[in-house]
């Protein structure tokens, strides 16, 4: 755990660095276009703007259910929705004039329904106020900054019970699924109620050393410096070749393509039994122990100083294309490599969530943009 814990650290400090050269000088005057654009329009329409992304969003998670086939485009456009809370964010924060309505309501939609949600992503909402805060350069006042300390540790807490009835939540809405039983958002929030009422000392102390151990995701790297090199030897590129192939393998040409088993690689590589598809799960060493898989401790670190400078290559190719140059750019390139932001998740399915995303944002929402939004564009 505690090599684990080392190469992660270092493996995520040279990652950002090679972002940081990927995305290039700061230039001064995308800033400037992007201020002078969200200047432009009144708040309200840059809230509406938000509002049909969030519907489109919810569309598209209906369709993953109805076409299984179609999933990773239609997650991405369920992602992109987040490109255009940061660009409400921005508007809102970067103009100082103290109205945060329309905002707000944006902020609470979010939230609210993340709390029903299976899988609670309740997080996601401050994770992207973050983004559009900070690049809007709001100054707050010192009362401002004393209630986002309070708000920072009522989410620590959020995420504390959450942790401590997720077990159990999630047990109950399987059920109900097996016995074919619809539940309704009521009831899932009304049972969820339950649960956290029932919470105790006890099971808060629990929450938090589990919520300490997922927000670290160790302990399947760890063993797999347990097992490798020591079992099997290390693949020497095998996971990561695959990662960067298998986009640009269509099903379609290539019927016999294994398909995406995080489970089973993940006993392959730790020796260890862990739950799979046949169990609805899906179990992953994560991409920092799928590089030391790979290339061993040392040669792990230029794949991921080369990783972060091709995302930080799309981040400045989104913000400065002429076909999403400006604001929209800022929001869509914040959505597009927030996909890979998942500590826990597979290279396998980072990087193919990459370029999907990725292709739908320059090629699909600047279409749109122009028919029905050309104020946007810059």
């Amino acid at each position: 755990m505690q090599a684990a814990a080392f190469l992660s650290l270092i493996g995520l400090s040279i990652f950002a660095c090679g972002m940081r050269v990927g995305a290039g000088p700061v230039r001064v005057r995308d800033a400037e276009l992007i201020r002078l654009t969200a200047q432009r329009r009144p708040k309200k329409d840059w809230f509406w703007l938000y509002m049909v992304a969030w519907l489109m969003a919810v569309v598209a998670q209906t369709f993953t259910w109805v076409i299984p086939g179609l999933t990773q485009p239609l997650v991405a456009f369920v992602g992109l929705k987040w490109a255009f809370f940061v660009m409400l964010t921005y508007v809102t924060f970067s103009r100082g004039d103290g109205d945060q309505t329309y905002w707000l309501i944006a902020f609470l939609l979010e939230f609210i329904l993340s709390l029903g949600n299976y899988f609670s992503d309740f997080k996601t909402v401050f994770i992207y106020t973050l983004f559009g805060v900070v690049a809007a350069k709001a100054r707050f006042r010192g009362r401002t900054y004393i209630g986002m300390a309070l708000l920072a540790a009522i989410v620590l807490v959020i995420g504390i019970v959450w942790t401590a009835v997720k077990p159990d939540y999630r047990n109950f809405v399987n059920e109900s699924a097996k016995k074919s039983e619809a539940l309704s958002f009521d009831d899932e929030i009304a049972y969820l109620a339950t649960l956290v009422a029932n919470v105790d000392g006890t099971a808060m102390e629990q929450g938090l050393d589990t919520l300490i151990r997922r927000v670290g995701y160790l302990g399947y790297f760890g063993a797999a410096i347990n097992y490798v090199p020591e079992v099997i030897p290390y693949q020497g590129g095998v996971i990561w070749l695959d990662a960067i192939t298998r986009p640009f393998m269509p099903r379609l040409l290539f019927p016999d393509k294994s398909s995406i088993d995080d489970s089973a690689r993940t006993t392959e590589y730790t020796g260890l039994r862990v739950s799979g598809a046949a169990s609805g799960t899906s179990i992953s060493i994560g991409y920092m122990g799928e590089a030391y898989i790979d290339f061993g401790p040392f040669g792990m670190m230029p794949v991921l100083v080369a990783f972060g400078y091709f995302l930080g290559r799309i981040y400045r190719y989104v913000l400065s294309a002429p076909r999403t140059r400006g604001i929209l750019g800022m929001g869509l390139a914040t959505a597009v490599i927030d996909v890979a932001a998942p500590f826990e998740q597979s290279i396998t399915k980072t990087f193919g969530g990459v370029l999907v995303m990725l292709l739908v944002a320059v090629v699909v929402v600047p279409i749109v943009v122009r028919k029905f939004v050309p104020w946007l564009r810059t």
